[in-house]
């Protein structure tokens, strides 16, 4: 999963895919979209880890994680991940 969401990230930033994304239509307010990511499963670890990897750049990112492996992450983390208006 942490391979996955590092190879997700280094596509996203080396491609500007988010950036391409939120100004692709900026007169219907693309400029002003949420970061959404949303899994399920092992996809739902992914995210919870790219989540984690994309916060600093998108402070207002929600993840959505659907039955994530259990013991994703070590307990700091999730700590963390609660501080910042994650669940378990």
């Amino acid at each position: 999963m942490v391979q996955s969401a590092l190879y997700i990230l280094n596509k996203v930033r080396s491609e500007n895919l988010l950036g391409r994304a939120f100004s692709h239509n900026p007169d219907k307010g693309t400029l002003s979209f949420r970061l959404i990511l949303v899994g399920h499963s092992l996809g739902a670890g992914t995210a919870a880890i790219l989540a984690l990897l994309l916060r600093g750049e998108y402070p207002n990112l929600h993840c959505y994680a659907y039955s994530p492996p259990g013991g994703l992450l070590r307990y700091a983390f999730r700590k963390r991940s609660d501080s910042l208006g994650g669940s378990r």
